[in-house]
C-alpha cells in the first residue's frame, strides 16, 4: 500500500513504466556487452585454464548481486 502524499503530484503510470523499461534495457545491454568482453578474453586463456575467467566473472557477479540487493532494499526501505 502506497500512501498518498498531501499536496504532492503523483507520477503517472506511463512515466513509471518508461523509467523501468529504460532501466531494464540499459541493464540488458550492459550485461550483453560485459559477456562479450569476457568471451573475447576467454579466447586468450591457455588451454589448461580455459573457462576459469568466465566462471570467476559469474561468481563475482552473483556475489555482488547477493550483497547489493539487500543493501539497496534497506536503503530504499529506511530512507
Amino acid at each position: 500500500i502506497i500512501p498518498k502524499l498531501e499536496g504532492a503530484k503523483q507520477p503517472s503510470v506511463t512515466l513509471f513504466s518508461l523509467c523501468v523499461w529504460f532501466f531494464a534495457s540499459g541493464f540488458w545491454f550492459a550485461d550483453v556487452i560485459g559477456d562479450s568482453i569476457v568471451v573475447e578474453k576467454v579466447r586468450l586463456e591457455p588451454e589448461h585454464s580455459r573457462g576459469q575467467l568466465q566462471s570467476t566473472c559469474y561468481a563475482w557477479r552473483f556475489f555482488g548481486m547477493m550483497i547489493g540487493t539487500p543493501i539497496s532494499t534497506a536503503i530504499h526501505k529506511y530512507q
